[in-house]
């Protein structure tokens, strides 16, 4: 994200269904108060296929949506368009911010993924503007303008038998061969993809490990890019927030059911690698020290720690229910 921030604009289809569309700060401009309230949206888009290249502007408020096209700088009203009414009372956009400008990826990476892509580049052409080697000839002279019956130079003869005929002992043929120094551009470009890992707080998954690493060892190294992943999650979640609320909202209007937004809790399950294994060990060594909900809400597999309690204790029954029924049933 270049800007560290995006929005998402909540609108009705033609079908009348709940959608949403996501904006840069590229395409589009938000108003906030002193307390973060958003009191003005405008989005900015060209249509399709429209040769006459038009820009236009939607301005969302809390209490309608306006149609302009941009002239210059300046907004013009379109001609036999009507001011849309907003049914959500506010304007309806979320707004996903994770700092500022100077603290986003494409900040502190761009210049070291232009130098990456820029030595890239220079070794490339170097190869394929350039001859790695020339022939240089001493003592004698190849002659590329007379041609014999077949219609054949001398060097067309050299190139086509790979023989050169040299009339003198002074005579010398050897390859002019250009000196790169591989390994220094290999450093650097080592180097500078290292320091794109780093700052980003990501890790080379390309990178060959030791067989024997331990999954500790391996959370270990995505502690940096976890953290960096719950500033985005944080953000996401807020989003997420937002999106519920106009939602509802809209069922509010359309189906007149009304549903309360705080009652739901977004999770989100990062992908990395756990050992359950050695969390179940800890756990056992645990026994009568640690209730058995919180043991379960360590495992990955287990999302619902209170349901998995309510169903083992639902099997549980179920079995001693069974077990009674035999037992009652061999002593008859």
């Amino acid at each position: 994200m270049i800007y560290n921030e995006a929005y998402e604009l909540y609108y009705i289809d033609s079908d009348g269904l709940f959608n949403s569309l996501i904006c840069t700060p590229r395409d589009s401009y938000i108003l906030q108060d002193d307390f973060g309230n958003i009191e003005l949206f405008i989005r900015f888009f060209s249509k399709k296929f429209d040769e006459s290249k038009t820009l236009y502007a939607d301005v969302y408020t809390n209490e309608d949506i306006t149609h302009y096209t941009c002239v210059g700088s300046s907004f013009e009203l379109i001609k036999g368009s009507k001011v849309d009414e907003n049914i959500f009372s506010k304007v309806p956009v979320s707004i996903v911010k994770i700092g500022s400008y100077y603290e986003s990826l494409y900040k502190k990476i761009k210049g070291l993924q232009d130098a990456y892509e820029t030595n890239l580049s220079d070794i490339s052409n170097e190869i394929s503007d350039f001859r790695n080697a020339y022939l240089k000839i001493t003592g004698c002279e190849l002659d590329d303008e007379t041609k014999d019956e077949n219609g054949k130079t001398d060097l067309d003869k050299m190139k086509e038998l790979g023989i050169l005929n040299m009339p003198n002992k002074d005579s010398d043929a050897a390859w002019v061969i250009k000196n790169i120094n591989d390994s220094f551009i290999q450093n650097t470009l080592s180097t500078q993809e290292d320091k794109i890992y780093q700052l980003s707080s990501h890790i080379n998954h390309n990178e060959k490990l030791a067989s024997n690493t331990s999954s500790l060892a391996l959370k270990n190294r995505l502690i940096s890019l976890e953290q960096k992943c719950s500033d985005n999650i944080q953000a996401l979640a807020d989003a997420i927030k937002l999106r519920l609320q106009f939602l509802f909202e809209y069922l509010k209007i359309k189906e007149n059911k009304s549903y309360e937004w705080k009652d739901i809790d977004s999770k989100f399950t990062p992908n990395i690698p756990s050992d359950d294994l050695m969390m179940a060990q800890i756990i056992s060594q645990l026994n009568g020290k640690l209730s058995i909900k919180t043991g379960l809400s360590q495992l990955s597999f287990v999302s619902n720690p209170g349901a998995e309690m309510k169903q083992l204790q639902e099997e549980n029954k179920a079995n001693s229910i069974g077990a009674d029924l035999l037992s009652g049933g061999t002593d008859g």
